[in-house]
Protein backbone atom coordinates (compact mmCIF):
# COMPACT_ATOMS: atom_id res chain seq x y z
CA UNK A 1 0.00 0.00 0.00
CA UNK A 2 1.55 3.45 -1.33
CA UNK A 3 1.98 6.20 1.65
CA UNK A 4 0.52 9.60 1.35
CA UNK A 5 4.03 10.82 0.99
CA UNK A 6 5.15 8.27 -1.49
CA UNK A 7 5.73 9.71 -5.11
CA UNK A 8 3.20 8.45 -7.97
CA UNK A 9 4.26 6.36 -10.27
CA UNK A 10 5.90 7.93 -13.42
CA UNK A 11 3.38 7.47 -16.20
CA UNK A 12 5.38 7.12 -19.72
CA UNK A 13 3.09 8.45 -22.45
CA UNK A 14 5.97 8.39 -24.95
CA UNK A 15 6.37 5.05 -24.25
CA UNK A 16 2.30 3.95 -24.04
CA UNK A 17 2.09 6.25 -27.74
CA UNK A 18 4.71 3.37 -29.00
CA UNK A 19 2.89 0.47 -28.47
CA UNK A 20 -0.83 1.85 -29.04
CA UNK A 21 -1.60 0.10 -32.45
CA UNK A 22 -4.38 1.37 -34.27
CA UNK A 23 -7.25 -1.01 -34.40
CA UNK A 24 -10.04 1.56 -36.59
CA UNK A 25 -10.03 3.98 -39.06
CA UNK A 26 -13.01 5.51 -40.71
CA UNK A 27 -13.52 7.74 -43.56
CA UNK A 28 -17.04 10.17 -44.42
CA UNK A 29 -17.39 11.63 -47.33
CA UNK A 30 -19.91 14.68 -46.64
CA UNK A 31 -22.89 15.56 -48.42
CA UNK A 32 -22.59 18.93 -49.42
CA UNK A 33 -25.94 19.39 -50.00
CA UNK A 34 -27.06 18.61 -46.34
CA UNK A 35 -24.33 21.08 -45.55
CA UNK A 36 -25.09 24.50 -44.45
CA UNK A 37 -26.18 26.39 -48.05
CA UNK A 38 -23.03 29.01 -46.95
CA UNK A 39 -20.35 26.60 -47.27
CA UNK A 40 -21.17 24.88 -50.66
CA UNK A 41 -19.89 28.38 -52.52
CA UNK A 42 -16.70 27.62 -50.65
CA UNK A 43 -16.28 24.19 -51.29
CA UNK A 44 -17.19 23.99 -55.17
CA UNK A 45 -16.14 21.40 -57.22
CA UNK A 46 -14.00 19.88 -53.92
CA UNK A 47 -15.47 16.87 -51.75
CA UNK A 48 -14.96 16.81 -48.05
CA UNK A 49 -14.93 14.48 -44.91
CA UNK A 50 -13.48 13.54 -42.39
CA UNK A 51 -11.02 10.87 -41.32
CA UNK A 52 -10.88 9.16 -37.97
CA UNK A 53 -8.21 7.01 -36.80
CA UNK A 54 -8.70 5.55 -33.62
CA UNK A 55 -6.70 3.08 -31.19
CA UNK A 56 -7.86 2.46 -27.83
CA UNK A 57 -10.87 4.11 -27.97
CA UNK A 58 -9.59 7.64 -28.81
CA UNK A 59 -9.92 8.70 -31.74
CA UNK A 60 -7.75 11.59 -33.89
CA UNK A 61 -8.99 13.39 -36.61
CA UNK A 62 -8.78 15.67 -39.82
CA UNK A 63 -11.44 17.23 -42.07
CA UNK A 64 -10.37 16.66 -46.37
CA UNK A 65 -11.09 19.02 -49.04
CA UNK A 66 -9.68 17.94 -52.51
CA UNK A 67 -10.71 18.67 -55.85
CA UNK A 68 -12.96 16.54 -57.93
CA UNK A 69 -13.28 18.31 -61.17
CA UNK A 70 -16.44 17.11 -61.82
CA UNK A 71 -16.13 13.24 -61.76
CA UNK A 72 -17.52 11.17 -59.52
CA UNK A 73 -15.28 10.50 -56.13
CA UNK A 74 -14.94 7.10 -54.79
CA UNK A 75 -14.11 7.06 -51.17
CA UNK A 76 -13.30 3.14 -51.17
CA UNK A 77 -10.54 3.66 -54.07
CA UNK A 78 -9.47 6.86 -52.78
CA UNK A 79 -8.96 5.77 -48.79
CA UNK A 80 -8.10 2.15 -49.66
CA UNK A 81 -4.43 3.29 -48.87
CA UNK A 82 -4.88 3.76 -44.93
CA UNK A 83 -5.60 0.27 -44.89
CA UNK A 84 -1.61 0.34 -44.84
CA UNK A 85 -1.75 1.75 -41.23
CA UNK A 86 -4.27 -0.40 -39.28
CA UNK A 87 -2.58 -2.70 -36.56
CA UNK A 88 0.41 -0.06 -36.70
CA UNK A 89 1.92 2.00 -33.61
CA UNK A 90 1.89 6.04 -34.61
CA UNK A 91 5.35 6.11 -34.55
CA UNK A 92 5.47 3.40 -37.81
CA UNK A 93 2.27 4.98 -39.28
CA UNK A 94 3.95 8.11 -39.39
CA UNK A 95 7.09 6.53 -40.91
CA UNK A 96 4.63 4.77 -43.51
CA UNK A 97 2.81 8.09 -44.68
CA UNK A 98 6.48 9.88 -44.69
CA UNK A 99 7.61 7.01 -46.95
CA UNK A 100 4.14 6.90 -49.58
CA UNK A 101 4.44 10.15 -49.79
CA UNK A 102 4.74 10.45 -53.32
CA UNK A 103 2.60 7.27 -53.78
CA UNK A 104 -0.46 8.88 -51.88
CA UNK A 105 -0.33 12.29 -52.87
CA UNK A 106 0.09 15.55 -50.62
CA UNK A 107 -3.85 15.21 -49.58
CA UNK A 108 -3.95 11.96 -48.51
CA UNK A 109 -0.62 12.65 -46.32
CA UNK A 110 -1.57 15.64 -45.13
CA UNK A 111 -4.77 14.42 -43.97
CA UNK A 112 -3.22 10.78 -42.53
CA UNK A 113 -0.72 13.04 -40.68
CA UNK A 114 -2.71 15.50 -39.43
CA UNK A 115 -4.99 12.34 -38.10
CA UNK A 116 -2.38 10.62 -36.31
CA UNK A 117 -0.85 13.71 -34.93
CA UNK A 118 -4.12 14.79 -33.44
CA UNK A 119 -4.84 10.95 -32.15
CA UNK A 120 -1.26 11.19 -30.37
CA UNK A 121 -2.73 14.88 -28.72
CA UNK A 122 -5.57 13.32 -27.56
CA UNK A 123 -3.66 10.29 -26.27
CA UNK A 124 -1.11 12.60 -24.19
CA UNK A 125 -3.78 14.77 -23.10
CA UNK A 126 -7.11 12.75 -22.04
CA UNK A 127 -8.62 16.29 -19.85
CA UNK A 128 -8.86 18.20 -23.20
CA UNK A 129 -10.24 15.04 -24.67
CA UNK A 130 -13.26 14.85 -22.58
CA UNK A 131 -13.77 18.22 -22.54
CA UNK A 132 -13.60 18.88 -26.77
CA UNK A 133 -14.70 16.19 -28.32
CA UNK A 134 -17.66 14.78 -27.02
CA UNK A 135 -20.17 15.49 -29.91
CA UNK A 136 -17.26 16.20 -32.42
CA UNK A 137 -17.14 13.13 -33.46
CA UNK A 138 -21.03 11.50 -32.78
CA UNK A 139 -21.50 8.84 -35.23
CA UNK A 140 -24.97 9.57 -35.69
CA UNK A 141 -24.56 13.04 -36.88
CA UNK A 142 -21.77 12.42 -38.99
CA UNK A 143 -23.96 9.51 -41.13
CA UNK A 144 -27.09 12.36 -41.06
CA UNK A 145 -24.41 14.25 -43.04
CA UNK A 146 -22.38 11.87 -45.26
CA UNK A 147 -22.83 10.59 -48.16
CA UNK A 148 -20.63 8.01 -48.00
CA UNK A 149 -18.54 6.06 -45.64
CA UNK A 150 -15.54 3.54 -45.67
CA UNK A 151 -14.41 1.78 -42.09
CA UNK A 152 -11.96 -1.05 -42.17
Amino acid sequence: MQKVSDPLPEINIEQDLAECTIDHIEAYQFDTKKIASGITDIIGNRTCGLLIISSRNVSGSAEYFIPTENRRFDIIQWAKVFMELKGRTIPVALEIVEKENKCWGPARTNLAKASLMDLASEMRNPVMRQECKKNRLDRAVLFDYSQAYFSF
